[in-house]
């Protein structure tokens, strides 16, 4: 009796907003128990509340589009409701309502969700047009992985241009279809795409070019790396000088003046245990250091360079090389005999003639360290000065 007289009390004093505002607490800690009995609950005390009716919705059951549309009634101004109210109507076979939510819910909100779903929507409908429409929308919103909207693009038609065209004005999404267009087998798409990135370069843009140049040089497809790099360095993006092998311009960085970047036609270091790499102080060259711990063989230094079928090249490596033991570097040029670099003091000089196969337009020069057989382990420093490649004379 004593406890029912304080709560008379109480409510008496604190009046009825109080007693609304404990009701809505009450309701909210049981919309946070995570079962549909606790949740029901809840909306039994705040029915109003359109959160608890999306809560109850996202537990499933089959009163989950029930509880979707009920939250659409209590807040219209809440696009989720409608995007679940939507993908729940697909679900049930009710594609009309479905595309009804949905489409409600892109006009309330011109943001990227309501238009990925959509376009999820439209796809799955085999609709291409509505497709077309809301993944054109879609990326120019797009803040998480476009790569299913590059998929689904695909799927519905194989015409380059016209899917280009679906994510063209989001440079981000953009260099993230140029690098899907490559690692997808699909390389004169993912020329034109490069081309048209570079023209509007933006987030995303020296990587997905490098990573585009990177997949055509594995892929064996010389010619279209070069293209593109040459098209980037053009653009400004990548600061070296075009690539053209008849006028000897083949080596990038071939006096080390910029860091190693380890991408396209620039030097790739590898990481060895036992050997440092540094920039000469001076500002050109590089310094190569074997501690005598490092492996009997490894590659240490590569680079692509382009060449023309049938043609012969002369390489050419300026260096210093304060080694103690054997000599413990050698040069090589995809297979066309290595040229060890003798160690002694001062600027030394040291080439290889090698020809380009009738068939190749990129070649790979590659600097080793090797340990003679019977031999101790090289250790000391190797600076490099300069490398070069030129046209042999005939």
């Amino acid at each position: 009796m004593f406890r029912r007289l304080i709560a008379v009390l109480l409510a008496a004093t604190l009046g009825a907003a109080a007693v609304v505002s404990l009701v809505w607490a009450v309701a909210a800690w049981l919309g946070g128990r995570d079962s549909p009995g606790t949740v029901s609950a809840a909306i039994r005390l705040a029915p109003g509340d359109a959160a608890l009716w999306l809560r109850l919705a996202a537990l499933g059951g089959p009163e989950r589009g029930r509880a979707f549309e009920a939250a659409i009634e209590r807040n219209p101004l809440d696009t989720s409701a409608r995007i679940g109210a939507g993908l729940e109507a697909e679900l049930r076979g009710d594609t009309a309502l479905a595309r009804r939510r949905l489409i409600e819910a892109a006009q309330r909100d011109r943001t990227f969700e309501p238009r990925w779903t959509l376009a999820g929507f439209a796809f799955r409908q085999g609709d291409s047009a509505g497709y077309r429409k809301w993944a054109s929308q879609a990326a120019q919103w797009c803040y998480t992985d476009p790569e299913p909207l590059f998929r689904m693009a695909w799927s519905l038609s194989a015409e380059a241009a016209a899917n280009l065209s679906l994510f063209s004005d989001n440079p981000a999404v953009l260099a993230r279809y140029t690098a899907f267009l490559a690692t997808t087998g699909r390389v004169e798409e993912a020329l034109a795409a490069a081309a048209l990135l570079l023209s509007r370069p933006g987030p995303g843009t020296n990587e997905a070019v490098l990573d585009t140049c990177d997949y055509l040089l594995a892929a064996g497809r010389g010619r279209q790396a070069r293209q593109l790099w040459n098209h980037a360095v053009t653009a400004g993006l990548i600061p070296a000088a075009p690539l053209d092998p008849e006028r000897g311009a083949m080596v990038t960085n071939g006096a080390f003046h910029r860091p190693v970047p380890g991408r396209g036609f620039d030097w790739r270091i590898a990481s060895i245990p036992g050997v440092s790499f540094s920039r000469h102080p001076g500002g050109s060259g590089l310094r190569i250091s074997l501690s005598g711990d490092q492996p009997e063989a490894a590659d240490l230094l590569a680079q692509w360079i382009p060449v023309t079928p049938r043609r012969s090249y002369l390489l050419s490596v300026t260096y210093r090389a304060d080694v103690q033991g054997p000599d413990g570097f050698e040069w090589d040029v995809s297979g066309a005999g290595p040229v060890r670099l003798a160690a002694g003091p001062g600027t030394q000089n040291a080439s290889i003639v090698f020809r380009a196969a009738a068939d190749a337009d990129t070649l790979r020069i590659v600097l080793r360290t090797r340990r003679q057989p019977g031999s101790v382990p090289p250790h000391g420093d190797l600076l490099l000065e300069n490398v070069s490649a030129t046209p042999a004379v005939q």
